[in-house]
């Protein structure tokens, strides 16, 4: 068995734990178990869990941040409302989508931590993934009102009230009769109300 071919499985089994239980309720027994693996291996690859989480968020969210640093761009047309703000908040909410379908256990990760205490482990290790998103939307917002001065001042508000919209919108996708459109519309009503 080669060494990508462990490194690999050790990173889809802590995928697999974490996504169900967090970062603080696997323990490295429990992965090397599960990987069928020893703790040195283990920590020949990785160093420690701490180690470990790292590399499954540097892994796992690569393809994300392309897919929202493509997306994340606004294009000014403030005359035409539907070629204006819409476009761009419906490919970001696509993005996620598209990533969540094909991503699963890494997206409940995601979530997790989206909404776990500042305080925690899991947002010590993987801090820089969840900033991404709010720099990332903060600068959309802070573009968007330069063509909309009321949105000035709201951009920090507008980027954690969009994540959890998608967040939100994501969790009952499967059940819901509405799609990325309709939701996008219902931010746009908000904020230009």
């Amino acid at each position: 068995m080669s060494n990508d071919t462990s490194k690999e499985r050790i990173l889809n089994c802590a995928l697999s734990l974490f996504s169900d239980r967090g970062y603080d309720g696997v323990g490295i027994a429990e992965i090397c178990t599960e990987a069928g693996i020893t703790k040195p291996t283990l920590y020949y690859y990785f160093s420690s869990k701490d180690g470990l989480y790292r590399a499954l968020w540097e892994k796992e969210f690569k393809p994300l941040r392309q897919a929202l640093t493509d997306t994340a761009e606004y294009d000014p047309h403030p005359e035409d409302y539907e070629q204006d703000v819409l476009p761009v908040l419906v490919m970001v909410i696509e993005a996620y989508t598209t990533f969540s379908d094909a991503e699963p256990a890494f997206f409940r990760l995601l979530a997790a931590l989206m909404f776990a205490p500042d305080g925690s482990a899991a947002v010590a290790l993987a801090r820089e993934y969840r900033n991404f998103q709010f720099d990332l939307f903060r600068t959309l917002f802070a573009n968007m009102a330069r063509a909309h001065g009321n949105l000035i001042g709201k951009e920090e508000l507008l980027s954690a009230s969009f994540l959890g919209m998608i967040f939100s919108y994501i969790s009952i996708k499967d059940t819901a009769h509405f799609g990325a459109e309709a939701v996008a519309r219902q931010f746009m009503h908000g904020i230009f109300s």
